[in-house]
């Protein structure tokens, strides 16, 4: 019946609502949002006014692991919750954070890899307005900003392959509303199969470790603001400037002579596998570890000299399971397979 109250036990920095209702029944429930450190932050009566969506959201890169989150207030939001998720990923990462505050800095990001980013309005008066989803990718070097959903997700055009050794560039046309681009790169005609997915934010990507002669298909889907997806757009190419002088149809052989050994040795403490090769000349080669539906976990392009060496697969993005290790060196090839208890 008083008009106080003390509570105790509360954690410091801990953000906290209350709400205190009139019983006479004329009056709306007023609710109140504060900081055990700072104090009260925001007060307003439920009878009067609504939150709505956050409009402006910024990311700006900081490192290869880390961004700075910025969006705009909104009236009649109480606090805003972030979130943030890794996208087209076995391994789960999400960030969920409640906060009075409009920016936050978000680190241990994996780089190269794709997030969502969503500001959602906490409403005084109950509730949420959800914002509009912001793509970005881990490592970037351009600041992203939210935009406003298309009518229509179009596909992209002006599709082209430029070739070159050691890098391929992918180029087209930007899309009006565009979130971010997905890239699937596959190899035609070949034993062994060979896909990779790749995204961009902008209208272009690099390829590297692309084989010399090989057919390959490129399909590009736009993502737009609001998750709707395109009709995919695809060429097929051949890059004469890639590893080796592969033939169309890359030769297998478990016990090649140009590559004597190929030994798999485990260490569970590093988390990482070595890979040993002996080569009896200098060459180019190229490591790809996928699962048997073709998805690529891991591709490296390097060179090996004459006679024995040493290369490390990394397994920390790995999930349990059996795994194809593919060493491509010259125009043969030495499979190996991998299997993964975590």
């Amino acid at each position: 019946s008083g008009t106080s109250f003390e509570v105790s036990g509360l954690t410091a920095g801990g953000l906290y609502k209350v709400k205190v209702k009139s019983r006479c029944g004329d009056k709306p429930e007023t609710v109140v949002v504060f900081n055990s450190e700072s104090g009260v932050t925001n007060s307003t009566n439920n009878g009067a006014g609504s939150c709505t969506a956050i409009e402006h959201i910024r990311i700006q890169p900081l490192s290869g692991s880390s961004v700075l989150i910025f969006w705009n207030s909104e009236n009649g939001s109480s606090n805003y919750e972030l979130e943030v998720e890794r996208e087209e990923s076995d391994v789960e990462q999400k960030l969920n954070i409640l906060t009075t505050d409009t920016s936050w800095q978000v680190e241990d990001l994996i780089p190269g890899g794709l997030y969502k980013v969503q500001v959602n309005s906490k409403c005084s008066m109950g509730g949420e307005v959800k914002s509009v989803e912001v793509f970005f990718i881990a490592g970037m070097d351009t600041i992203v900003t939210s935009q406003v959903a298309p009518d229509n997700c179009l596909p992209v055009s002006g599709l082209h392959v430029i070739p070159g050794d050691p890098q391929v560039q992918i180029n087209w046309d930007p899309v009006p509303g565009a979130a971010y681009y997905e890239v699937e790169i596959e190899a035609e005609q070949t034993s062994i199969p060979w896909k990779i997915k790749e995204f961009s934010l902008g209208n272009s990507l690099s390829v590297n470790g692309l084989a010399a002669g090989t057919i390959y298909q490129v399909k590009v889907i736009v993502i737009c603001s609001g998750g709707t997806k395109s009709l995919s757009s695809g060429i097929q190419f051949t890059n004469p400037d890639g590893i080796g002088n592969v033939p169309f149809t890359l030769e297998l052989e478990r016990h090649a002579r140009e590559i004597n050994i190929l030994r798999l040795t485990p260490n569970p403490a590093s988390q990482k596998v070595n890979l040993q090769v002996n080569s009896t000349n200098f060459q180019d080669a190229r490591i790809t570890v996928s699962d048997f539906t073709g998805r690529v976990y891991y591709h490296r392009t390097g060179q090996v000299p004459p006679g024995p060496s040493e290369w490390t697969i990394p397994l920390e993005q790995m999930a349990s399971g059996i795994y194809q290790v593919t060493l491509q060196v010259g125009n043969r090839i030495s499979v190996g397979k991998l299997s993964v208890v975590q």
